[in-house]
């Protein structure tokens, strides 16, 4: 019996690598082919035959001064799996991008790579219609403003004021979101520059441009930090990231209790912990798994663009750190994130 599952397992296992839609392939600790499947040959060219055996170097022989190269090595050595995109040439086809996920197999590496080019391709289409739109939109909306200020100065009737204003206020939050629009796109395009961060001095500043909204004094900031290492990061980011979660935290306070928010900042492996804990109105469970998604907001009486956290689930990806979040109605939320730290000294 257990002579047959072990036959059935191998058979559905070999069915499963060579139809698999991925190219997966496995290399020994030196980084010679073991085996491949029809996914990976396809998408080489090439035969199984001159590729069994081989080295990725005498296969590949540019790949050895990449970025790509250096991560399989780092695999080998630490048994941490990594995904990462790359951009390759083709001499028919120009330039494609595929999806790379390398993982330890035994004492070597296995690769699974996808091709991702047309979803690669539409993203970047979406970021530039953003990109565009935020642009294209600030001159009427500024024209919104100046016409809006001739017409208050030139009525005294209370009801036509009281509509034009309404009107003002709508076009403050309108441009609101297509600030928030343009910082973001600005952002995802940009790459990281990586700075030596003070954390306690980035977050008092955050907490700081809050200063001016409306019962700032009435809310209670309390900022925690064990954190001891030098912490290297990109501060633009992380600001970003910061005031969106701190935003947040005092748009849904509570306002019939004195309002808590809580900021804790700890090492953790080789980077950052960072948790901001309210005591404001909560998160249903049944929205948490939405919030972060792009326009989601989770209440009508919401005043936001629904940008804010899906800003700061990107950039955090961004900085190959993670989130997760912790909430209950009318007692509040947790976010708790980790940003690895980019100390190159190190």
């Amino acid at each position: 019996m257990n002579v047959t599952f072990e036959h059935d397992f191998q058979t559905m296992r070999e069915s499963f690598f060579e139809n698999a839609q991925e190219a997966f392939a496995i290399l020994d600790k030196d980084l010679n082919f073991i085996d491949i499947n029809k996914s990976f040959t396809e998408s080489l060219k090439t035969g199984r035959d001159k590729l069994i055996g081989k080295n990725i170097i005498e296969f590949n022989s540019s790949i050895k001064n990449t970025e790509r190269f250096r991560l399989y090595q780092k695999v080998l050595q630490t048994g941490e799996s990594i995904i990462l995109d790359d951009i390759r040439l083709h001499p028919n086809l120009g330039s494609y991008t595929i999806r790379v996920s390398c993982f330890k197999v035994g004492e070597g590496i296995g690769l699974a790579i996808l091709n991702i080019t047309d979803l690669r391709d539409a993203i970047d289409d979406l970021e530039t219609f953003i990109y565009k739109c935020s642009h294209d939109m600030r001159t009427p909306v500024s024209n919104i403003y100046g016409l809006i200020q001739l017409a208050l100065e030139d009525t005294k009737d209370p009801h036509t004021v009281e509509f034009l204003n309404m009107i003002k206020h709508q076009t403050d939050r309108l441009d609101h979101i297509i600030h928030q629009l343009a910082n973001t796109s600005r952002l995802m395009h940009d790459n990281k520059i990586i700075y030596l961060v003070d954390l306690k001095t980035v977050v008092s500043d955050v907490i700081d441009s809050f200063s001016k909204i409306p019962d700032f004094e009435a809310i209670k900031f309390t900022v925690t930090s064990s954190s001891k290492e030098k912490f290297f990061s990109d501060k633009s980011l992380l600001i970003c990231i910061l005031e969106n979660i701190i935003d947040n935290a005092i748009k849904y306070r509570n306002h019939d209790i004195q309002s808590l928010i809580d900021i804790n900042m700890s090492d953790e492996k080789s980077g950052v912990r960072i948790t901001i804990k309210d005591n404001g109105i909560g998160i249903d469970d049944d929205i948490q798994k939405n919030v972060f998604k792009m326009f989601y907001r989770g209440t009508n009486k919401s005043s936001g663009s629904g940008l804010g956290l899906y800003t700061v689930k990107h950039f955090i990806k961004k900085l190959k750190g993670e989130i997760s979040l912790t909430s209950e109605k009318n007692t509040g939320t947790t976010f708790s994130f980790y940003i690895p730290n980019v100390n190159t000294d190190k």
